[in-house]
């Protein structure tokens, strides 16, 4: 039984670092599923977990957490009724107004969400008025996924796997309490040079973005982690991803938050 489990935990390391190289050189990777049919949702986030651990090894340092599959839409196509996570690193972080530069990612989409900045740990079964009452305040942000798998196909296992595309974003200056916004009806602009190429509300986000953090929490309380003060939360897009091309120029506005910019480079 030893030597089968050792089997098991030294494949699931293999395709950790597969997944991590193929973010390093930029290149696409083939379907985890596709080789590994037998690999289930818990040790997908097995090997989320053994990539992490890479990461942290290397000196990237974890910041917060990204929150995938938050529309009742998305959940159903992906044949799940929970949300996703997975890690945000230190090296990820873009100024806001600063730049994505194209040779440092594979194929990436722009996501407007909201961003929750946590001023209190979080554990436990936690209300969405909990999340609420500790998070210091909330920010406009972009986030860019960058799927490593090739033409952007995958399926739950493979995307839980790959850290759920998470790659670059953006935060906005401009800041505001939680009690300050209206967390279900705001509206949201999505801009790409000037030009809107998405609306939507705060509320897309199974209802209300507070209710995706509170089931962050709880999933990671039950792996025996808590969210962390000062913990950077990317809620989930609230419209459909952009693709972006070198000269864009991406903006999303969020009614009664503010904004937050990055312009698409190649250098």
């Amino acid at each position: 039984m030893t030597g089968k489990r050792g089997n098991e935990n030294k494949k699931l390391k293999q395709i950790a670092s597969y997944l991590h190289l193929c973010e390093l050189e930029k290149r696409e990777a083939e379907q985890i599923v596709k080789a590994y049919p037998e690999i289930g949702i818990n040790e997908a986030y097995l090997i989320q977990k053994e990539l992490v651990k890479i990461k942290l090894s290397q000196g990237n340092k974890i910041i917060g957490y990204k929150l995938a599959f938050t529309t009742r839409t998305k959940q159903r196509s992906m044949g799940i009724s929970t949300v996703g996570f997975g890690y945000l690193f230190d090296y990820m972080k873009i100024d806001d107004g600063g730049e994505l530069n194209l040779n440092d990612v594979i194929h990436p989409k722009a996501e407007a969400e909201i961003a929750f900045i946590i001023g209190e740990d979080l554990f436990g079964d936690v209300s969405p008025y909990e999340v609420i009452e500790a998070t210091k305040f909330v920010a406009p942000a972009i986030e860019f996924v960058d799927s490593r798998y090739k033409d952007f196909k995958f399926e739950l296992v493979d995307v839980i796997s790959d850290n759920f595309s998470a790659s670059r974003f953006v935060i906005g200056s401009d800041i505001r309490k939680p009690s300050e916004v209206d967390l279900r009806l705001s509206g949201v602009i999505f801009e790409r040079n000037g030009v809107p190429e998405k609306t939507g509300a705060l509320g897309a986000v199974l209802g209300h973005p507070a209710i995706a953090v509170s089931q962050l929490v709880k999933f990671l309380s039950k792996r025996g982690e808590k969210v962390k003060a000062g913990s950077v939360i990317l809620t989930g897009s609230i419209t459909e991803a952009i693709n972006v091309v070198e000269g864009d120029f991406i903006k999303v506005i969020i009614c009664g938050v503010g904004e937050v910019s990055v312009f698409v480079v190649r250098k």
